[in-house]
């Protein structure tokens, strides 16, 4: 991915760009996909707005710059989370704006669009992210939301099976979301084993987690996995996963809220 950028650079050399500048664009990309800890994203987006005031038609940095506010949504790595898909999509726009034939803006535009409503312009942009990099491995895991979100879980299994092979130390996004895709299949062992792989469970990993272990009949562990995400968001129920899961059809996310019942989650609100 990075060396996209570097042809992109090469595209649009001009006399207002140092090596320097490229560095940090380059830099500040390698930070994000590196994806540890929510430093990265931080220290990621200070080179790239290094860079934009300098060139504020900068499209590869533009570009990064959504990635950072995507990653900071995938990996609930942000304190204002309503914020993530706005300020990425703005950033994608703009760089698509600037160069239709940047692959990670349009895969990053293609991702937020799901949790726009727009399933159909995510696949399409996300079909033209892989059309400029078949290697794209982000696009690949992106179009396996996508598929979860219309409904196609067992396609989403294999389309995220792709970005592994092309990123074999992925983010823990792409675990999250293969998961989902098994749960959704009904492989709850998988799902479980998937999530196992995650060295640092969030709340949203331990949700799915607590739901499949519920459907395989462990109780206990559904209840251990369940405390732990109270403990984190007492008022949460389980009918607030409505609004952070972006199906196209909303009945298809009642298999996992019945599941998270099931371990023992308050219901909530089912209108």
């Amino acid at each position: 991915m990075v060396s996209n950028l570097e042809h992109s650079a090469i595209r649009r050399a001009d006399d207002r760009h140092t090596d320097a500048d490229y560095t940090d664009v380059i830099r500040a990309r390698q930070l994000v996909y590196r994806m540890r800890e929510p430093r990265d994203t931080e220290m990621a987006r200070t080179l790239f707005h290094k860079v934009i005031r300098i060139d504020p038609q900068f499209a590869p940095a533009l570009s990064g710059l959504a990635l950072t506010h995507l990653t900071d949504l995938l990996m609930s790595w942000s304190p204002e989370p309503d914020t993530c898909v706005p300020r990425a999509t703005q950033y994608a726009q703009r760089s698509l704006e600037l160069d239709y034939t940047d692959s990670l803006a349009h895969a990053v535009y293609g991702i937020t669009g799901l949790w726009r409503g727009q399933h159909i312009e995510a696949v399409s942009h996300l079909d033209q992210a892989l059309e400029l990099n078949p290697n794209h491995a982000d696009a690949f895991a992106g179009m396996g939301l996508a598929l979860i979100f219309t409904g196609d879980p067992v396609a989403s299994i294999r389309q995220i099976g792709l970005a592994f092979e092309r990123n074999p130390f992925p983010p823990s996004w792409y675990r999250w979301a293969l998961a989902i895709a098994q749960y959704n299949s009904a492989r709850y062992h998988e799902a479980v084993q998937t999530l196992q792989g995650i060295l640092d469970l969030n709340r949203f990993h331990r949700r799915v987690l607590s739901a499949s272990y519920a459907r395989l009949g462990d109780l206990d562990s559904a209840r251990t996995q369940r405390e732990m995400v109270m403990a984190e968001t007492p008022g949460y129920t389980a009918a607030d996963s409505r609004l952070h899961q972006p199906y196209e059809n909303p009945a298809h996310i009642q298999p996992f809220i019945d599941g998270l019942v099931l371990a023992g989650f308050p219901a909530g609100d089912s209108s």
